[in-house]
């Protein structure tokens, strides 16, 4: 009696031989028809769980048995959250490299230290150095970020992913490739991804976030992550069921932000918000998504970020949520005209604090607000990274002038400055950006801030939306939103999505991006409408005098530990 030959396993078979199939996951079982010798069985099963349940699209990663490594590409079966076609081809290199290189370098496109590789794979940290070393002489490469941007945009994963604890918090796709459970459902951490607020029925807007790393940026990139999530999880109009939304996010070095840009906008998001990062680095971003296709939203002020909301071409899918830097400089004008004369006493001496590549503008427009004839003297003072604060302070000790404008953008740097002017005993009126706003600075820094002026262009309004939004954040993760920057990326959420709505849930980018162009939203810090072909928000009342189309800026005077509004749109 004639047997037939049992199937060959596809990890063994010819180069380049496929097979594809389809995999459906019932009553927490995955079920295969006609189910045949697949590669890594148990592997594969796992990480097709891990995708079924994650919500993404599509997925393409690499299966290792011993010496053979197997690409696989998985996408989902149209209209379904529990089907996916998969496809599996035997015997494919990736650009080169051996399998414990390509091991190496997908670990190394995990964001993972040396070190934490040589615990993932068992070996020693000499012997990462040496993959890692290898790998770039193979391929060309001169960095670990062009390494993690090769493996990202190519689909150059291999699986499963060892089970590191912060990679499911990072990305969901690298979460499915560890064989672990993602679905939305779970309550997410301050990084993890969001929970839809609609029925698994409502269309799925997927939307990538970028936040900055490091202990310098947490705390706000922190609040800006649970922005997001509250914008994912709730709406402040109780309307909940139109549109379920999903967040991809992924925090990034001021080096790796590159390669997690191409990640993104790999793994299938409609759009992409980024954090606050320092400008060399947002400028490098920006003008990376120039191919992306998909629309881009941000809230970060700097000169050179101008040319990217411009007439530039190439760049009309980028949108800025707030005006532009000069807007703190009239705002400073506004307080040394109304709010320091009516002491009685005009400053006759004002010192600006900017980075040397903002000097020239800041102080144009500073001496055309304010009426110079009447003896106001400006001194700019000008700084680059790296600066010597205590030098800083000395300057304007001896300068001793009747207001100090100071343009500092990270709270680290903020706290240096005012630690030294402090000690030299230099009692002016001391005036900052949005710094203070950040969750907890008043409380980490109450001597320090104690009656320090700041202004942010967006920040909670306090209106009906900021008011229901500050309780909701209080209530979901048990802390204070602070001013600004959560509230921001809670509108950047809730934009896309009545945008996404507008344009009646199109997967097309060129739709979504028309539909940011033309809706109209009135969110916690105020109203953004880029009508025109206009992509920079507008501020009332400096760039505007119609309330109904800009967000006002707002002043602070730090009191007793709070921060108490004293001035809001008067120019």
């Amino acid at each position: 009696m004639h047997r037939p030959t049992p199937p060959r396993p596809i990890d063994t078979a010819r180069r380049g031989t496929s097979v594809r199939f389809t995999a459906t996951l019932r009553a927490g079982a995955l079920v295969v028809p006609g189910r045949f010798d697949t590669p890594l069985g148990a592997d594969l099963d796992a990480v097709l769980r891990s995708f079924l349940a994650s919500g993404l699209p599509h997925l393409g990663f690499y299966l290792v048995r011993g010496r053979a490594r197997s690409r696989v590409r998985v996408s989902r079966a149209s209209g379904s959250r529990d089907t996916c076609t998969v496809e599996v081809t035997a015997r494919q290199e990736f650009h080169g490299l051996s399998v414990q290189e390509h091991r190496v370098a997908s670990l190394v496109a995990c964001g993972l230290s040396n070190p934490e590789i040589g615990e993932a794979l068992a070996c020693s940290r000499r012997t990462v150095d040496r993959h890692v070393s290898n790998a770039l002489a193979r391929l060309g490469l001169q960095s670990r970020s062009q390494i993690s941007t090769l493996v990202a945009l190519g689909e150059g994963w291999v699986a499963p992913l060892p089970w590191i604890p912060h990679l499911s918090g990072m990305l969901p796709v690298l979460a499915a490739l560890t064989g672990q459970d993602t679905g939305a459902e779970a309550v997410p951490g301050p990084w993890g991804a969001s929970a839809p607020v609609a029925g698994p029925t409502a269309p799925v807007l997927r939307i990538g976030s970028l936040v900055p790393a490091g202990e310098e940026r947490k705390l706000d990139a922190v609040a800006m992550a649970r922005g997001e999530d509250l914008a994912a999880a709730t709406d402040l109009r109780e309307r909940p069921g139109e549109t379920r939304v999903e967040i991809t996010r992924v925090r990034a070095t001021a080096a790796d932000a590159p390669r997690a840009l191409a990640e993104l906008a790999a793994s299938g998001c409609h759009a992409v918000v980024l954090g606050n990062f320092p400008p060399p680095v947002a400028v490098d971003l920006l003008r990376g998504t120039k191919d992306l296709g998909i629309p881009v939203l941000h809230s970060m002020v700097d000169r050179r970020l101008a040319e990217f909301v411009g007439p530039t071409r190439g760049y009309d899918h980028i949108f800025q949520m707030c005006s532009d830097e000069t807007v703190y400089v009239r705002a400073f004008a506004t307080f040394v005209r109304e709010v320091v004369a009516e002491n009685g006493a005009r400053p006759a001496s004002i010192a600006l604090l900017v980075r040397r590549d903002e000097s020239a503008e800041a102080k144009q427009v500073l001496t055309g607000l304010l009426d110079l004839a009447d003896g106001h003297r400006v001194h700019v003072i000008e700084y680059d990274d790296g600066v010597n604060w205590a030098g800083v302070a000395l300057e304007l000790q001896q300068l001793a002038p009747d207001a100090v404008y100071m343009g500092v953008y990270t709270e680290t740097a903020l706290v240096s400055l005012l630690q030294y002017l402090r000690g030299a005993d230099v009692t002016s009126h001391y005036y900052c950006v949005w710094v203070p706003g950040i969750p907890g600075f008043t409380r980490r820094n109450a001597a320090l801030s104690e009656g320090l002026v700041w202004t942010t262009l967006v920040g909670n309004t306090e209106n009906w939306l900021g008011t229901r939004f500050r309780r909701l954040f209080e209530e979901r993760f048990g802390e204070d939103p602070g001013i600004g920057s959560a509230a921001v990326h809670y509108d950047m959420v809730k934009l896309l999505e009545r945008a996404w709505q507008q344009v009646g849930g199109s997967a097309v980018p060129e739709d979504l991006t028309a539909g940011l162009q033309t809706v109209q939203y009135q969110g916690v810090t105020g109203s953004f409408h880029f009508d025109g072909g206009r992509r920079r928000a507008l501020c009332y009342p400096f760039d505007t005098d119609d309330p109904t189309i800009g967000q006002p800026y707002l002043t602070f005077r730090i009191r007793d530990g709070k921060s108490e509004e004293i001035g809001r749109t008067r120019g």
